[in-house]
């Protein structure tokens, strides 16, 4: 199997902008040769790409304006700061985003055959972006507040194009977000049963299977999600249909992956062990894209022959193979086709691990006291903007719990500001391990925070890859869910097949743990 690109030439010339200025910046220094060598093989594959054209010159200069932007507009975001600067700064980027889009679809009109395009308001187009920037941004209600009257006037259109498309994806995002209602979700419906009829560009096709997979799974709809699935849930560079071992298979091998997070990997890494016993005249390949935990899976399969657990970091060495498939769809090929039908196994139960020197200062004050005590977490990637504008607790919200006294409460981010130590410090039931720990979960992640589980009564943490760790390994959690909480913890209800022995406490208001906070303390 060979890796493709499949886009529009104006998005192949985007790509090539973006690796050259990653090549300029020293946060990627350790993947120049990767991005050299992919910047090579899309030239190779469009010779035309090398071809000294004002148009590339002109997306590579817009696209450096949009990254330092960007960067401005997170400054100001983390610091709460929505002053004259974030207004002005959040202006340029839609201006400037929309010279873009213009300059790769002039570039592909240029290089392919021509199009025709209906024709929407530029004042529309400018509106749509600002309602999708707000939605990046966290301003929920004002995106939903601003899209309205979009929906209003193109609710009986006749257009099949990218801007209806886009206009009822990113109306689908908000109700999710805001877990209300989709008031039309029938146009949405007729757009992916005719998604064929719309002038849309690839990318922007894979774009809406996210959407609406992501729709069908929230509704427990999980064998019409399929579909949707085999286009999303893959690695990009792989254009062959997802599949399973055919009957009377020796000695074939499946290349399997998750996308995602850590936690995605762990909680759909519970087919893995199934899937080799019942193909266990097979070989599988598991890519897991993050090294800091690799001592993990290793340790659970290392007695499963039949299996080989790649890295990233060996991403060149996946060598060959004859199928592949993504782990959420292997669920659906192991016959747990529906909602009801998921399984549950703690598979990661059986890690053990010796507390050493390091531990004891810790333990003895944690035995010592005698009180309660739980793992707290309150954040996950602040550089995923999903996390730092909706799943992230600000920390304050959490004093009321630090309050009581009778808990001694242990902090594992190693992540942590000047701000919230200020207010962790003003504790004296509060324990951070990078702290008492030497070296904490610095030689494998996760390592020490799964010693210190034998000694405390539980983990409350917001949807982080810690809370996937916790529970697979039978840790009572406490999983704090915001008002639009993603698929697997399903909407409006205190428990998931996912993951059974989860409590479940979801907010009541997009943006606000008031409620959250108070039913934590009322169980504990």
């Amino acid at each position: 199997m060979s890796y493709k690109y499949d886009c529009d030439f104006g998005d192949i010339i985007d790509k090539i902008t973006i690796l050259n200025l990653k090549l300029r910046n020293p946060e990627y220094i350790l993947f120049r040769t990767d991005i050299l060598s992919e910047i090579n093989t899309i030239y190779n594959d469009f010779p035309a790409s090398k071809l000294e054209d004002k148009l590339f010159i002109s997306l590579h200069t817009v696209n450096s304006q949009l990254w330092i932007l960007k960067d401005k507009i997170y400054d100001k975001i983390t610091k709460h700061q929505y002053d004259k600067d974030y207004i002005e700064y959040t202006m340029n980027f839609f201006r400037i985003k929309y010279m873009r889009k213009q300059i790769k679809s002039d570039i592909t009109q240029k290089y392919t055959s021509s199009q025709e395009f209906e024709q929407i308001p530029k004042a529309d187009i400018i509106t749509l972006e600002t309602v999708k920037k707000a939605y990046s941004d966290g301003n929920y209600n004002f995106a939903n507040t601003t899209i309205q009257p979009l929906l209003s006037a193109y609710n009986k259109t006749c257009l099949k194009n990218q801007f209806i498309a886009d206009l009822h994806m990113s109306y689908s995002n908000i109700t999710c977000v805001l877990n209300i209602k989709n008031e039309h979700s029938i146009q949405l419906e007729e757009i992916m049963n005719n998604l064929k009829n719309y002038t849309i560009s690839s990318e922007f096709t894979v774009f809406t299977h996210k959407i609406y997979c992501g729709v069908l799974l929230q509704k427990k709809q999980y064998e019409k999600a399929e579909k949707y699935m085999d286009t999303f849930y893959r690695i990009s560079n792989l254009h062959t249909p997802m599949t399973l071992f055919k009957e009377n298979d020796v000695n074939k091998t499946l290349f399997i992956y998750a996308i995602g997070g850590i936690g995605d990997t762990i909680m759909l890494g519970r087919i893995v062990k199934e899937l080799c016993l019942t193909y266990k005249n097979n070989n599988i390949k598991w890519l897991i894209d993050f090294k800091s935990v690799s001592w993990i899976f290793d340790t659970v399969f290392k007695d499963v022959v039949n299996l080989k657990i790649i890295y990233t970091s060996q991403k060149k060495n996946i060598g060959d193979f004859n199928y592949h498939c993504s782990l959420i769809r292997l669920f659906s090929y192991l016959n747990y086709k529906t909602y009801d039908s998921i399984l549950f196994n703690s598979y990661l139960n059986n890690i053990t691990l010796n507390t050493s020197y390091k531990h004891f200062g810790l333990l003895d004050k944690l035995t010592s006291s005698k009180k309660k005590a739980y793992i707290f977490n309150w954040h996950g990637n602040a550089k995923c903007s999903h996390e730092l504008n909706n799943r992230r607790m600000q920390l304050k919200n959490a004093i009321p719990l630090f309050n009581r006294s009778d808990i001694n409460w242990i902090i594992t981010s190693k992540d942590i500001t000047s701000d919230e130590y200020r207010i962790l410090k003003n504790f004296n039931n509060i324990f951070i391990l990078k702290d008492e720990i030497e070296d904490y979960d610095n030689v494998k992640a996760f390592s020490d925070t799964i010693v210190i589980f034998k000694y405390i009564t539980g983990v409350i943490s917001t949807d982080t890859s810690l809370v996937h760790l916790a529970l697979t390994m039978n840790i009572p959690t406490y999983v704090l869910l915001v008002l639009g909480s993603e698929w697997r913890w399903c909407r409006n209800c205190d428990k998931t097949n996912w993951y059974p022995k989860a409590t479940l406490i979801r907010q009541k208001k997009v943006s606000n743990w008031d409620n959250v906070i108070k039913d934590v303390l009322n169980m504990i």
